[in-house]
């Protein structure tokens, strides 16, 4: 759910798990911002899609991070949340 995360930008599920998968991007937007090479070969052991590691270090070098935002819909007892992790 996390690579889903970082490759849209976006994902809509419920609030606990957008909290758990917070916690993984903003780690792999750590690692993007330290830019160097150590980080991009820590990435890509964790992402295993070079295209999208590429990807996400050119928008933070770019500075087309914006924070991560949270919305909350409640729905049937169940908090949904559109979370934005990536400016598209």
């Amino acid at each position: 759910m996390s690579l889903t995360a970082i490759r849209h930008g976006r994902i809509k599920t419920t609030l606990i798990r957008a909290k758990a998968v917070r916690k993984y991007v903003d780690k792999m937007i750590g690692l993007s911002k330290r830019g160097d090479l150590h980080a991009r070969r820590q990435a890509l052991g964790w992402m295993y899609d070079k295209d999208l590691v590429a990807a996400l270090f050119e928008q933070v070098r770019s500075q087309q991070i914006k924070p991560t935002s949270l919305m909350l819909f409640r729905s049937f007892d169940l908090m949904l949340s559109n979370s934005y992790f990536l400016a598209q």
